[in-house]
């Protein structure tokens, strides 16, 4: 029984041992050219705050990256995360914007590794669905990434790593989300496909709420959640 949780163990482990290498704290600038330079690469590299918005503000103008990886190259970390337990109250200074939208052709289409490395910081207080690092992935997929120390608050559709997708492999995320909507969770408001993943936090909304993921037509595997929820 023990030897199914090695994949989560040894992810931990990655991601304690690349915790060290991090990018300088978000500045609040964008910046394309990782991809607007080389647009016809199948794999980028990025390591910056920057860059990471970067990928947000590409998506929101119609590049799905579809048939492309993304791959994360350090720790990022978007806000001082020093009391971020608070920041439902006292926020921190950069807001973050989700990658992809419900719009048809402006969602992430490709694959993002985190390569075992960390996101922290991310603050989102809206009341707009489809909320946390990104917004809809639509035939993508997320893998290897551990999103910390985070607030993301929407509507419906929310979640750490991804408010509506599919495909999310050896992740995990800390954080507090809370949706005043349908369809919340830890992890993901609604996804399909998840396996050696976890979340620790609190999660709240209204109906369709899991530790998770708040809804799913397909399978969860190797995979857990330890916190609170509420709905």
């Amino acid at each position: 029984m023990k030897k199914h949780f090695i994949p989560i163990i040894l992810f931990m482990l990655l991601a304690q041992i690349t915790f060290a290498q991090t990018s300088a704290i978000w500045n609040g600038s964008i910046n394309t050219d990782w991809y607007t330079n080389n647009t016809s690469a199948s794999e980028y590299t990025i390591t910056t705050p920057q860059q990471l918005a970067g990928l947000a503000e590409l998506v929101y103008h119609g590049y799905s990256f579809s048939g492309k990886t993304i791959k994360l190259g350090a720790n990022i970390m978007l806000n001082n995360t020093s009391g971020w337990e608070n920041w439902a109250n006292s926020p921190p200074i950069n807001s973050w914007t989700p990658i992809g939208t419900s719009t048809s052709g402006f969602r992430f289409a490709g694959t993002f590794d985190g390569n075992g490395f960390v996101i922290s910081g991310i603050y989102i207080n809206s009341t707009s669905d489809y909320q946390g690092l990104f917004g809809y992935i639509d035939g993508g997929s997320i893998k290897d990434i551990g999103v910390t120390a985070s607030y993301i608050k929407g509507g419906g559709y929310v979640g750490a790593l991804v408010g509506r997708g599919n495909n999310i492999s050896n992740s995990y995320s800390t954080s507090t989300i809370q949706g005043t909507g349908n369809y919340v969770g830890g992890l993901t408001g609604s996804s399909s496909a998840i396996s050696n993943s976890y979340f620790t936090g609190s999660v709240t909304g209204t109906s369709y709420v899991g530790g998770l993921v708040g809804s799913t037509s397909s399978t969860i595997n190797n995979s857990y959640f330890n916190g609170y929820g509420n709905r």
